[in-house]
């Protein structure tokens, strides 16, 4: 599941579909963040102001990959969160983790 999300982060990125930084923060305020994807290894200062953000403006969003890993996806270095803008990636997105999730389930 989680080399489909990051494949589908990548493709995003090459789709002009993200933003990430105080550009993030800013996207927020027009309403253009479908969903996010937050990084495990940031601060906890950092972790509580970026959930702020997101049950402030209903964004639903994946906490699980480290920065690292975004970092790589994207093609930046010292990515610590992904903001979605467009929908259509978004639905992909959560496809996904639900496809996930019961695939796993039905493991156990």
């Amino acid at each position: 599941m989680s080399n489909d999300l990051l494949s589908l982060i990548g493709l995003a990125a090459k789709a002009g579909k993200i933003c990430y930084g105080e550009t993030l923060f800013n996207t927020f305020k027009k309403g253009t963040i479908h969903y996010v994807f937050i990084s495990n290894d940031q601060s906890a200062r950092s972790l509580k102001q970026i959930h702020n953000k997101c049950s402030y403006y209903q964004v639903p969003y994946h906490e699980g990959f480290d920065s690292i890993t975004l970092s790589k996806v994207v093609g930046k270095t010292n990515i610590k969160n992904i903001g979605i803008t467009d929908k259509n990636f978004t639905e992909l997105i959560r496809r996904r983790e639900t496809d996930g999730k019961t695939s796993e389930k039905e493991k156990e």
